[in-house]
């Protein structure tokens, strides 16, 4: 429970236009809840798996998304925030073609949220987003969230993720090689 407070304080603090806001933590007795900012549209996820085509935006508009995207993990990692889980399901897409950031597993840059030693992918659906690092269990930092990124990039652009096996575990085999 502490451990939730403190990264809901965290987390409050990323006031960026392309971050989610958290405005409370609120607990009563044994139950814990946020209070954060609704977003009228969809997850990323749900969109891309609404194209028939593969591909969504196109290029420039992928990259426009890409680089709101971008300037948010900026704001974070500026002030010592990595996301560590980002992947379509955790970027929302505004009915205004606003992207927004959400569902942060916050890991301070100090390492008091590390990850532990390794990372079990077995039914981890965003496998195919993890850095070879993550997958490793070597810790997280920035540049696992730019591998994110890029991963997102190249899906919104070529209509896939650019790893892709039989399941988790194959899937993260593809990303480590």
């Amino acid at each position: 429970a502490a451990v939730l407070e403190r990264e809901a304080r965290v987390v409050a603090d990323l006031d960026h236009p392309g971050v989610v806001r958290l405005f409370d933590f609120v607990r009563r007795a044994d139950r814990m809840w946020l209070v954060l900012e609704l977003v009228d549209g969809w997850e990323l996820q749900e969109v891309l798996a609404r194209v028939p085509d593969g591909t969504l935006l196109g290029a420039a508009a992928g990259a426009a998304s890409a680089l709101q995207l971008a300037e948010a993990l900026d704001h974070a990692h500026r002030r010592g925030v990595v996301h560590r889980e980002l992947n379509p399901e955790r970027v929302l897409l505004s009915r205004e073609g606003t992207v927004k950031l959400t569902g942060f597993s916050v890991h301070l840059d100090d390492g008091v949220a590390a990850l532990p030693e390794a990372v079990d992918v077995t039914g981890v659906r965003s496998a195919g987003y993890l850095a070879p690092e993550q997958i490793l269990g070597e810790g997280a930092d920035h540049r696992g969230d730019l591998f994110s990124l890029g991963v997102i990039l190249y899906e919104l652009v070529g209509g896939r993720c650019p790893f892709i096996g039989e399941g988790d575990v194959s899937t993260a085999q593809r990303v480590r090689h």
